[in-house]
Protein backbone atom coordinates (compact mmCIF):
# COMPACT_ATOMS: atom_id res chain seq x y z
CA UNK A 1 0.00 0.00 0.00
CA UNK A 2 0.96 3.82 -0.62
CA UNK A 3 3.14 5.12 2.21
CA UNK A 4 3.33 2.33 3.98
CA UNK A 5 5.92 0.33 5.33
CA UNK A 6 6.34 -2.68 7.89
CA UNK A 7 6.63 -2.55 11.98
CA UNK A 8 6.33 -4.94 14.07
CA UNK A 9 2.51 -5.87 16.14
CA UNK A 10 2.34 -5.05 19.74
CA UNK A 11 -1.28 -6.68 19.32
CA UNK A 12 0.29 -10.01 17.91
CA UNK A 13 2.66 -10.53 20.38
CA UNK A 14 0.96 -10.05 23.21
CA UNK A 15 -1.97 -12.51 22.41
CA UNK A 16 0.33 -14.92 21.02
CA UNK A 17 2.62 -15.40 24.33
CA UNK A 18 2.35 -18.42 26.34
CA UNK A 19 0.07 -18.54 29.48
CA UNK A 20 -0.96 -20.58 31.81
CA UNK A 21 -2.78 -23.57 30.50
CA UNK A 22 -2.20 -22.63 26.40
CA UNK A 23 1.54 -22.92 25.42
CA UNK A 24 2.60 -21.13 21.61
CA UNK A 25 6.27 -22.68 20.30
CA UNK A 26 6.00 -19.22 17.98
CA UNK A 27 5.66 -17.10 21.00
CA UNK A 28 8.54 -14.37 21.32
CA UNK A 29 8.98 -14.42 17.36
CA UNK A 30 8.18 -10.48 15.51
CA UNK A 31 5.56 -10.26 13.61
CA UNK A 32 5.44 -8.03 10.94
CA UNK A 33 2.34 -5.87 9.67
CA UNK A 34 1.88 -2.88 7.17
CA UNK A 35 1.44 0.04 9.26
CA UNK A 36 2.46 3.67 10.39
CA UNK A 37 4.43 5.46 12.31
CA UNK A 38 2.43 8.16 14.64
CA UNK A 39 3.95 10.93 16.89
CA UNK A 40 1.58 12.94 19.06
CA UNK A 41 1.96 15.77 21.66
CA UNK A 42 -0.39 15.73 24.84
CA UNK A 43 -0.80 18.84 27.05
CA UNK A 44 -2.17 17.69 30.38
CA UNK A 45 -3.00 20.70 32.91
CA UNK A 46 -3.78 20.62 36.82
CA UNK A 47 -7.41 19.68 36.05
CA UNK A 48 -6.22 16.56 34.14
CA UNK A 49 -7.84 16.93 30.65
CA UNK A 50 -5.50 16.60 28.08
CA UNK A 51 -5.55 18.93 25.11
CA UNK A 52 -4.16 17.86 21.67
CA UNK A 53 -1.35 20.03 20.87
CA UNK A 54 -0.14 18.35 17.89
CA UNK A 55 0.27 14.96 15.59
CA UNK A 56 1.74 13.60 12.92
CA UNK A 57 1.35 10.19 10.85
CA UNK A 58 4.03 9.15 8.29
CA UNK A 59 4.78 5.80 6.93
CA UNK A 60 8.44 4.24 7.19
CA UNK A 61 9.81 3.86 3.84
CA UNK A 62 12.54 1.73 3.10
CA UNK A 63 16.12 2.91 2.82
CA UNK A 64 15.36 5.76 4.55
CA UNK A 65 16.67 6.07 8.20
CA UNK A 66 16.16 8.78 10.85
CA UNK A 67 12.84 9.39 10.07
CA UNK A 68 11.38 8.85 13.45
CA UNK A 69 14.13 10.82 14.89
CA UNK A 70 13.66 13.98 12.46
CA UNK A 71 9.92 14.01 13.36
CA UNK A 72 10.50 14.15 17.15
CA UNK A 73 12.90 16.89 16.96
CA UNK A 74 9.94 18.89 15.12
CA UNK A 75 7.76 18.35 17.84
CA UNK A 76 10.75 18.98 20.63
CA UNK A 77 11.02 22.49 18.39
CA UNK A 78 7.87 23.23 18.43
CA UNK A 79 6.93 23.21 22.57
CA UNK A 80 10.40 24.85 22.96
CA UNK A 81 9.05 27.53 20.79
CA UNK A 82 5.16 27.88 22.45
CA UNK A 83 5.84 27.38 26.04
CA UNK A 84 9.49 27.30 26.37
CA UNK A 85 10.19 25.99 30.19
CA UNK A 86 6.56 26.66 30.83
CA UNK A 87 5.71 23.48 30.84
CA UNK A 88 7.74 20.03 31.45
CA UNK A 89 7.64 17.63 29.51
CA UNK A 90 7.30 13.58 30.65
CA UNK A 91 9.06 10.78 28.91
CA UNK A 92 9.19 6.92 28.93
CA UNK A 93 11.61 4.60 28.95
CA UNK A 94 11.60 4.61 25.45
CA UNK A 95 13.25 7.81 25.25
CA UNK A 96 15.48 7.58 27.46
CA UNK A 97 19.72 7.45 26.43
CA UNK A 98 22.48 10.10 25.36
CA UNK A 99 21.45 11.28 22.27
CA UNK A 100 18.10 12.15 23.59
CA UNK A 101 19.40 14.14 26.84
CA UNK A 102 21.34 15.82 24.22
CA UNK A 103 18.92 17.11 22.60
CA UNK A 104 16.95 18.87 25.70
CA UNK A 105 20.04 20.33 26.58
CA UNK A 106 20.40 21.64 23.42
CA UNK A 107 16.10 23.07 23.81
CA UNK A 108 16.56 24.17 27.17
CA UNK A 109 13.21 22.00 28.20
CA UNK A 110 12.47 20.90 31.77
CA UNK A 111 11.43 17.59 31.72
CA UNK A 112 10.97 13.82 33.92
CA UNK A 113 12.43 10.94 32.47
CA UNK A 114 11.52 7.33 33.10
CA UNK A 115 15.23 5.69 33.40
CA UNK A 116 16.21 2.29 32.49
CA UNK A 117 17.77 0.77 36.04
CA UNK A 118 20.57 -0.86 33.75
CA UNK A 119 21.22 2.45 31.91
CA UNK A 120 24.92 4.02 33.06
CA UNK A 121 24.74 7.64 35.34
CA UNK A 122 27.82 9.31 36.98
CA UNK A 123 26.76 9.70 40.23
CA UNK A 124 28.72 11.68 42.96
CA UNK A 125 31.77 10.37 43.56
CA UNK A 126 32.62 10.25 39.56
CA UNK A 127 31.69 6.88 38.77
CA UNK A 128 29.61 5.26 36.17
CA UNK A 129 27.32 3.01 37.61
CA UNK A 130 24.15 1.82 36.39
CA UNK A 131 21.02 3.43 38.17
CA UNK A 132 20.04 0.72 40.72
CA UNK A 133 24.06 0.05 41.90
CA UNK A 134 23.54 3.84 42.32
CA UNK A 135 20.31 3.69 44.81
CA UNK A 136 21.06 0.46 46.12
CA UNK A 137 21.70 1.13 49.62
CA UNK A 138 20.44 4.05 50.13
CA UNK A 139 17.59 4.66 52.50
CA UNK A 140 14.39 6.60 51.50
CA UNK A 141 13.24 9.61 52.78
CA UNK A 142 10.88 9.36 56.44
CA UNK A 143 7.53 10.74 54.39
CA UNK A 144 5.55 7.63 53.32
CA UNK A 145 2.32 7.91 51.57
CA UNK A 146 -0.22 5.47 50.64
CA UNK A 147 -1.00 5.72 47.09
CA UNK A 148 -4.13 3.74 45.03
CA UNK A 149 -2.84 1.35 42.57
CA UNK A 150 -5.19 1.27 39.64
CA UNK A 151 -4.33 -1.65 38.28
CA UNK A 152 -4.42 -3.52 41.21
CA UNK A 153 -6.78 -1.91 43.57
CA UNK A 154 -5.05 -1.41 46.44
CA UNK A 155 -3.49 0.78 48.45
CA UNK A 156 1.02 1.13 48.27
CA UNK A 157 3.18 2.60 50.90
CA UNK A 158 5.35 4.73 48.82
CA UNK A 159 8.63 6.15 49.72
CA UNK A 160 10.87 8.30 47.62
CA UNK A 161 14.41 9.08 47.23
CA UNK A 162 16.39 11.78 45.14
CA UNK A 163 20.01 11.51 44.00
CA UNK A 164 22.25 14.26 42.28
CA UNK A 165 23.92 12.35 39.33
CA UNK A 166 25.27 13.31 35.75
CA UNK A 167 25.61 12.11 32.16
CA UNK A 168 28.07 12.27 29.94
CA UNK A 169 26.00 13.87 26.77
CA UNK A 170 24.48 16.44 29.23
CA UNK A 171 26.52 19.26 30.46
CA UNK A 172 23.95 20.14 33.75
CA UNK A 173 23.34 18.43 36.90
CA UNK A 174 20.43 15.98 37.09
CA UNK A 175 18.34 13.93 39.91
CA UNK A 176 17.45 10.97 40.27
CA UNK A 177 14.45 10.32 41.70
CA UNK A 178 13.97 6.59 43.53
CA UNK A 179 10.26 5.95 44.32
CA UNK A 180 10.20 2.57 45.97
CA UNK A 181 6.45 0.73 46.56
CA UNK A 182 7.40 -1.34 48.78
CA UNK A 183 8.67 -5.63 48.29
CA UNK A 184 7.56 -7.46 45.21
CA UNK A 185 7.64 -3.76 42.99
CA UNK A 186 9.94 -2.97 41.19
CA UNK A 187 11.45 1.04 41.66
CA UNK A 188 10.58 3.46 39.32
CA UNK A 189 13.93 5.77 38.29
CA UNK A 190 12.81 9.26 37.45
CA UNK A 191 15.57 11.46 35.69
CA UNK A 192 14.76 15.21 35.88
CA UNK A 193 16.73 18.47 35.48
CA UNK A 194 14.71 20.23 38.03
CA UNK A 195 16.22 20.72 41.36
CA UNK A 196 15.11 17.93 43.52
CA UNK A 197 16.40 19.01 47.35
CA UNK A 198 13.40 18.66 49.46
CA UNK A 199 10.36 15.39 49.74
CA UNK A 200 7.73 17.85 47.89
CA UNK A 201 9.96 18.74 44.97
CA UNK A 202 10.27 14.52 44.53
CA UNK A 203 6.45 13.76 45.59
CA UNK A 204 5.76 16.39 42.62
CA UNK A 205 8.44 15.19 40.26
CA UNK A 206 6.59 11.49 40.79
CA UNK A 207 3.26 12.68 40.36
CA UNK A 208 3.77 14.55 36.97
CA UNK A 209 5.16 11.37 35.66
CA UNK A 210 1.58 9.87 37.11
CA UNK A 211 -0.07 12.40 34.59
CA UNK A 212 1.86 10.29 31.27
CA UNK A 213 -1.34 7.96 31.67
CA UNK A 214 -3.33 10.28 30.74
CA UNK A 215 -1.27 10.00 27.41
CA UNK A 216 -1.92 6.05 26.76
CA UNK A 217 -5.77 6.65 27.28
CA UNK A 218 -5.93 9.37 24.56
CA UNK A 219 -4.13 6.96 22.56
CA UNK A 220 -6.18 3.95 24.11
CA UNK A 221 -9.27 5.97 22.67
CA UNK A 222 -8.91 7.69 19.21
CA UNK A 223 -6.96 3.73 18.32
CA UNK A 224 -10.54 2.01 19.63
CA UNK A 225 -13.49 4.70 19.86
CA UNK A 226 -12.20 6.99 16.75
CA UNK A 227 -11.03 3.44 15.02
CA UNK A 228 -7.91 5.15 13.96
CA UNK A 229 -6.49 1.76 14.14
CA UNK A 230 -9.40 0.04 11.67
CA UNK A 231 -8.88 2.83 8.40
CA UNK A 232 -10.39 1.01 5.15
CA UNK A 233 -8.28 4.38 3.04
CA UNK A 234 -6.25 2.52 0.19
CA UNK A 235 -4.00 5.74 -0.83
CA UNK A 236 -1.89 7.66 1.61
CA UNK A 237 -3.12 11.05 1.29
CA UNK A 238 -7.05 10.42 1.75
CA UNK A 239 -5.72 8.56 4.91
CA UNK A 240 -3.81 11.36 6.18
CA UNK A 241 -6.79 13.62 5.41
CA UNK A 242 -9.15 10.94 7.19
CA UNK A 243 -7.20 11.28 10.33
CA UNK A 244 -7.02 14.90 10.58
CA UNK A 245 -10.74 15.37 10.34
CA UNK A 246 -10.48 11.88 13.57
CA UNK A 247 -8.60 14.50 15.48
CA UNK A 248 -10.67 17.37 15.26
CA UNK A 249 -13.63 15.42 16.16
CA UNK A 250 -10.95 14.33 19.31
CA UNK A 251 -9.58 18.06 20.07
CA UNK A 252 -13.75 18.59 19.97
CA UNK A 253 -14.49 16.15 22.58
CA UNK A 254 -11.84 17.48 24.76
CA UNK A 255 -13.32 20.75 24.66
CA UNK A 256 -16.51 19.79 26.00
CA UNK A 257 -15.06 18.15 28.68
CA UNK A 258 -13.67 21.86 29.93
CA UNK A 259 -15.64 22.18 33.66
CA UNK A 260 -17.45 25.41 32.57
CA UNK A 261 -19.68 22.77 30.55
CA UNK A 262 -20.64 20.59 33.15
CA UNK A 263 -24.19 21.47 33.30
CA UNK A 264 -24.90 21.35 29.31
CA UNK A 265 -22.69 17.51 29.71
CA UNK A 266 -24.74 16.75 32.24
CA UNK A 267 -27.60 16.88 30.36
CA UNK A 268 -26.75 15.46 27.41
CA UNK A 269 -25.31 11.90 29.26
CA UNK A 270 -28.69 11.80 31.36
CA UNK A 271 -30.57 12.51 28.35
CA UNK A 272 -29.07 10.15 25.91
CA UNK A 273 -26.33 7.96 27.33
CA UNK A 274 -28.00 7.16 31.08
CA UNK A 275 -26.20 4.60 32.72
CA UNK A 276 -27.33 2.97 36.49
CA UNK A 277 -23.71 1.46 37.56
CA UNK A 278 -22.26 4.60 40.08
CA UNK A 279 -19.27 3.86 38.56
CA UNK A 280 -19.87 5.40 35.23
CA UNK A 281 -21.26 8.26 36.92
CA UNK A 282 -18.20 8.77 39.36
CA UNK A 283 -15.45 8.72 36.33
CA UNK A 284 -13.78 11.61 36.06
CA UNK A 285 -13.46 12.11 32.36
CA UNK A 286 -16.73 10.27 31.20
CA UNK A 287 -15.45 10.39 27.35
CA UNK A 288 -16.47 7.15 26.50
CA UNK A 289 -19.81 8.04 27.33
CA UNK A 290 -20.15 11.36 25.83
CA UNK A 291 -18.71 9.91 22.34
CA UNK A 292 -21.85 7.68 22.41
CA UNK A 293 -24.21 9.89 23.58
CA UNK A 294 -23.44 12.09 20.60
CA UNK A 295 -23.61 9.69 18.43
CA UNK A 296 -27.21 8.91 19.47
CA UNK A 297 -28.22 12.59 19.34
CA UNK A 298 -27.24 13.23 15.94
CA UNK A 299 -28.11 9.65 14.97
CA UNK A 300 -31.66 10.47 16.11
CA UNK A 301 -31.84 14.07 15.07
CA UNK A 302 -29.13 14.23 12.09
CA UNK A 303 -28.73 18.10 10.64
CA UNK A 304 -29.65 18.82 7.34
CA UNK A 305 -26.80 20.22 5.12
CA UNK A 306 -28.81 20.66 1.55
CA UNK A 307 -29.32 24.08 1.92
CA UNK A 308 -25.58 24.39 3.19
CA UNK A 309 -23.22 26.78 0.91
CA UNK A 310 -19.29 27.06 1.99
CA UNK A 311 -19.36 30.83 1.58
CA UNK A 312 -23.01 31.84 3.62
CA UNK A 313 -23.24 31.70 7.10
CA UNK A 314 -23.76 28.79 9.61
CA UNK A 315 -27.39 29.34 10.44
CA UNK A 316 -28.52 27.63 7.25
CA UNK A 317 -27.59 24.36 8.64
CA UNK A 318 -31.76 23.09 9.72
CA UNK A 319 -31.39 21.09 12.90
CA UNK A 320 -34.27 19.15 14.95
CA UNK A 321 -35.24 21.30 17.52
CA UNK A 322 -34.04 19.04 20.42
CA UNK A 323 -30.41 18.97 18.84
CA UNK A 324 -30.23 22.79 18.00
CA UNK A 325 -31.59 23.92 21.72
CA UNK A 326 -28.46 21.72 23.22
CA UNK A 327 -26.09 22.79 20.64
CA UNK A 328 -26.68 26.62 21.02
CA UNK A 329 -26.75 26.66 25.03
CA UNK A 330 -23.49 25.05 24.49
CA UNK A 331 -22.27 27.34 21.38
CA UNK A 332 -23.25 30.41 23.38
CA UNK A 333 -21.64 29.57 26.93
CA UNK A 334 -18.18 29.98 25.70
CA UNK A 335 -18.39 30.70 21.95
CA UNK A 336 -17.50 28.42 18.80
CA UNK A 337 -15.16 25.88 19.80
CA UNK A 338 -13.42 25.78 16.67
Amino acid sequence: MEGLGSVRSSRVKRLARSRQGVFNPSAGKPVSVRGFEWESLILVGRDGIPQVAAMEWWGRVKGVSGQQRQRQHALLRQVSAHWGRQVRQVFDRGYNGGRWLWDLDFYGARFVMRWKKGNKLIDEQGQERKAWEIARGKRSWKDTKLLWDTHTRVHRSTRVLAITVRHRQYRGPLWLVVVRQGKGREPWYLLTNEPVETQEQAWDIMFSYVRRWKIEECFRFQKTELLMESLRVRDWEPRRKLLLLVTLAYGFLLWILRPSLILERSRLLVRWQQRADWRQWQAKLSLYRLRWALSQLWGRYPPSFAAFQPYRAHHHITWHPCTMRWWMTLWHRLGYPF
